[in-house]
Formats: C-alpha cells, structure tokens, sequence
C-alpha cells in the first residue's frame, strides 16, 4: 500500500503513526492530514485529530473511538491461557525491565519509535473497557465484520 501510495496510484493511506512520521519526512509530496485517534500523535503534535477536524454524527463517532481506543493499546504480548503462571510472570518482569530502560526508550526515540510501557494490568483493563461497553449488536456487527467481510 505504500508503495502504491508513493507511486501516486492511491490517495490516501491509513498507517501507525511512526510510519506516517517516517513517510513524510522523507517525501516531501506526502502529508499528515489526520490521527484517526482523540488525541493528538507525539511523533506529529501539529497533525489535528479527526475529532478536530470535523462535526461527527454520535455513530460513527462511536466506531473511531472505539478503533482509537484498540490503537492505543499498542503492541502487546499475548500469551496461551496455559501459560505457566512462573513463566508469564518472568516474561511480564523481563519486558517490563527493557521498555522501562531509559537506554531503550532513548535509542527507540532516535529512530521515531516511541515506547511507552503499560503493565499488564493495565492493558487488561482498557481491553475490558473496550468490550464490555459494547452493546450485543454491536459486538455481533464487530464478529461479521472480523469473521466474515474481511
């Protein structure tokens, strides 16, 4: 999609936001029109948000929340719910130990890689947020679109 997208062949790309970040500083053509998200990006301070940019019907404000709400959870590690609790906790302490180290954090910001760490409680706790505030129809409409449109 990038590709096409630097080629001209598409208009517009939805991507994380160390990619956009990246793709507009090294093509000077591209440029950040929105987060799709209720705050603003670190990495793009001056890039309004959406919710910014336009007067939403409360529906499909709803669905980019919910969508900012599952972006903002970031990248996790998942573990098998058999996992060896000893083991899960050891992994919980070592990852916990790198993306707290400040050497970490500074080298990952040099290359426009911000970490920002939340513990598992954490985690857990805004992706129960997250489902349990949805309505049965709404998580049914989710389980479609997931399991069957795409």
């Amino acid at each position: 999609m990038t590709l096409a997208l630097l080629r001209g062949e598409v208009q517009a790309q939805v991507t994380s936001e160390s990619q956009v970040a990246k793709l507009v500083q090294s093509d000077k053509k591209l440029v950040a029109v929105a987060t799709l998200n209720t705050k603003r990006a670190p990495l793009m301070p001056d890039v309004p948000t959406v919710f910014e940019l336009t007067k939403m019907a409360p529906e499909r404000a709803k669905w980019l929340t919910f969508r900012a709400g599952i972006a903002d959870i970031g990248r996790s590690l998942v573990m098998a719910p058999k996992t060896p609790p000893a083991r899960a906790k050891y992994l919980e302490a070592t990852i916990r130990a790198v993306l707290t180290d400040p050497k970490v954090i500074a080298d990952a910001a040099k290359h426009n890689r911000p970490v920002d760490y939340a513990p598992p409680d954490d985690t857990r706790k805004v992706i129960r947020q997250i489902f349990t505030e949805l309505k049965p129809a709404e998580k049914a409409e989710i389980q479609h679109i997931i399991l069957k449109a795409y």
